[in-house]
Formats: structure tokens, sequence, C-alpha cells
């Protein structure tokens, strides 16, 4: 199927709001076996969008910014391509009525303008959110606007968006989902080469850095045996790697790891200046009983106490040390597991202790201080191991 995007912007923050709108709906679309066949940015270029929907798209994705007059400048423009007219939306106005009231906002002139939508088409509206987007069949096409709301469109993509897609593919194809951290992509491809090529099987890889999603689309036509001896082959080459056989985030795995078993972990950070606590507590604060960041070791000597001479032998930031600030923070806090990050921006190597009572596992790892990712590398990196030590019975690991 055709599917196309284009991003409307005035400015940078705009626009890397379009960016991770489209990288979520990319995802979105490869589960089921689909893709952009076109993704476009113009700045302040909303008179493209005739040009744009002139090329026959079955689907048109149309991302605007968070601006209100902007946006409906693009909404206008959209209305007298496709032979209509704006007008106040029943729908979305009691929605952004009720947002107002909820953070006593004074629903005045941009509000209602806000509101205002292509007379015939289908709003697209999440009570959490200021903005409204809609859908419209123009001709052969279904446009679907979107402003720069990550929000209302993660809302509405299960409520509308996907089964709209699902009735434009009429598609029975089976997709399965694996994903991978710490291994990049282009020796994914290398080690499951033998896949690609295959009649009926197409794979696509999208990553971000060291964490990668692999969707492996099988046509109606291949048996259910062979699907499943394709997937066997690629999880057999990649196991060591794998965290996931879904499309969950590295983090919503380790929490629903640590639900399922019942556990609590104590999380502290220095390198990772909180990354990994902000993210697991946005999933489910009350599996961290615990959080500590400290930003240099005097912190940390002030805070936590273990054995001056360890420091003495084996120097800061080391195995030894981080292996019994761990222990100490299992021995002096509630928590059933420990996970330690301990670097220093100076030095070339972080050190990650995991574990319980059971015991304590200290892994080391090199690191570039310039890698613009590294806060967000190493907090994965930590979740990884983790999500390892959970699954140590787990076939993957």
């Amino acid at each position: 199927m055709k599917i196309g995007c284009i991003a409307l912007n005035s400015n940078l923050i705009s626009c890397e709001k379009q960016t991770k709108i489209i990288e979520y709906l990319s995802s979105k679309l490869y589960e089921i076996g689909e893709s952009f066949s076109l993704i476009s940015y113009f700045e302040n270029g909303i008179e493209k969008i005739r040009d744009i929907v002139s090329q026959n798209f079955k689907l048109l994705f149309v991302i605007g910014t968070n601006d209100v007059i902007y946006n409906h400048n693009i909404k206008d423009n959209i209305s007298r391509i496709v032979g209509d007219k704006l007008e106040i939306n029943p729908t979305a106005s009691q929605s952004l009525k009720s947002y107002c009231a909820k953070f006593n906002i004074p629903f005045s002139i941009q509000e209602e303008m806000e509101t205002n939508l292509p007379t015939k088409s289908i709003p697209l509206v999440f009570e959490e959110s200021f903005f409204n987007g809609f859908m419209y069949k123009h001709n052969d096409t279904i446009l679907i606007y979107i402003p720069s709301d990550f929000e209302l469109v993660e809302n509405n993509y299960s409520k509308y968006i996907l089964p709209l897609i699902n009735d434009l593919t009429n598609s029975n194809c089976n997709v399965q989902i694996i994903k991978c951290f710490g291994i990049l992509e282009k020796d994914i491809k290398n080690l499951i080469l033998d896949c690609f090529g295959i009649s009926g099987v197409e794979i696509n890889i999208v990553s971000d850095d060291l964490d990668s999603t692999i969707f492996v689309r099988f046509s109606c036509e291949i048996e259910q045996s062979k699907q499943r001896e394709i997937i066997s082959n690629i999880i057999s080459k990649l196991n060591k790697f794998i965290y996931s056989l879904d499309n969950s985030s590295i983090y919503k795995m380790a929490v629903e790891l640590l639900k399922v078993q019942h556990k609590s972990i104590i999380v502290c950070e220095t390198l990772t200046y909180g990354e990994i606590s902000k993210n697991l507590s946005l999933i489910d604060n009350d599996i961290i009983n615990f959080s500590g960041v400290y930003p240099n070791f005097d912190i940390i000597q002030r805070e936590i106490k273990i054995d001056s001479q360890i420091i003495s032998d084996y120097g800061k930031y080391s195995v030894n040390t981080v292996y019994e600030l761990a222990n100490a923070m299992l021995e002096t806090k509630t928590g059933d597991l420990v996970l330690f990050v301990l670097g220093d921006k100076n030095s070339d190597i972080c050190y990650m202790a995991i574990g319980d009572f059971d015991g304590i596992h200290v892994y080391k790892n090199k690191i570039n201080i310039k890698n613009l990712n590294l806060i967000g590398n190493l907090s994965k990196t930590a979740l990884f191991y983790l999500i390892k030590k959970l699954k140590q019975n787990d076939l993957c690991f």
C-alpha cells in the first residue's frame, strides 16, 4: 500500500517533535508489514500539500506543529484542496473545553480556532491534549492530519488509525517482532543474511543506536511450520542480544519482569544522571524502593559506607568498589535487587553492578565520553543486564 507522510513545520522544535511521531508511526507500520513510501519535511511549505495529495497515496499523514494559527492554516488549506470548509466540530469543541476546564485555561479565540475542522472529517481528539486532528476521505486517498502532539497520536492510533489501515490493506499476513540490544544494525544483517531474500518473507530493522527492532513479515501463503523455522533460526543467531519477542521497550520489559516476579529494586546512578530511575518510574514507580543520583564520588562516600581500604587498594572506580557499594545498598536499603552504575566522565570505563542477596555480578563497559547518546546507551545497557539477571533461566540467555 502506498503510504506517505509530510511534516509541515515553522521551526526546529516542531521538527524534533514531528520526528518522534514519524518514528512511532514507522514502527507501528512495520508491525503490520507496511512502511512509508515517502517521508518529507517542509519548512513553511503549506502550499506543498496539494502537490503531495495529487500523488495518489492510499494513506497520507500530514503532521502539523504545536502552533494554533499555523495549524489552522494547514487545516484550511486541506479543506480547500478537498472542496470542503472549516467549521467548529462539536466533538473537538467538547474535548478542548474539558481540557481547558481541567487545567484552568480560558476558552477564548485561539481555543475556538483549534476546534475548527473540515465539515466531513472524523475528529481525532484526546482530552489530555490541547490539539485536535482529523481523518478525511478524498477520492481514493485517506488523509490523516495530526498536530505535533505525541500523546494524541499514541492515544488515537489503536482506536482509529490502525483499524483504518487494516481495512485498507485487508491483509492476513503474520508479523513477528524481535527486540535486540548491544548489536549494530549492520551486524544483525550479517548474522541473519540467509533469511533475507526468502520468497514471501520481508525483514525490516529499525535501530536506535544499539537498540534494534526486527520486523519479520510472512505472507499468508507460508505455512506456520515454516514461519516457526525461520524465526527459530533468527533467534538462535541473535539469542544473546534478544530481550523481547514483542514491541515492549527495554524499560517496559524490565518493569514487567520485576512485577511478574514480585520484586522491587534499588537504583543508584552516576554517569546516567537519573535516566534509569526516571524511565522506570514513568512506567511503574512502585517497583523502585530507593533511587539515588551521585554526581561525584565524594557524595557517594558521604552517603554510602564501605571499607575505605577497598577504595585505597582498588581505586574509586573499580570492579571491587562498585561491588561493595551495591552490596552496601542491599544491606542498608529495602529492595530485592540492586542496580549500581559507577563511572566518571574522565574515565573510559563504566562499571555496573546488578544482583541480589544470592549474588552480585559486575560488568565493565568501555565508553566514549564524546558519544552524544552516552547516557541513553549506558542506561539501556544497565537495563539489558537487569533483564538478563531476571531472565537468567530463560532460553534466550
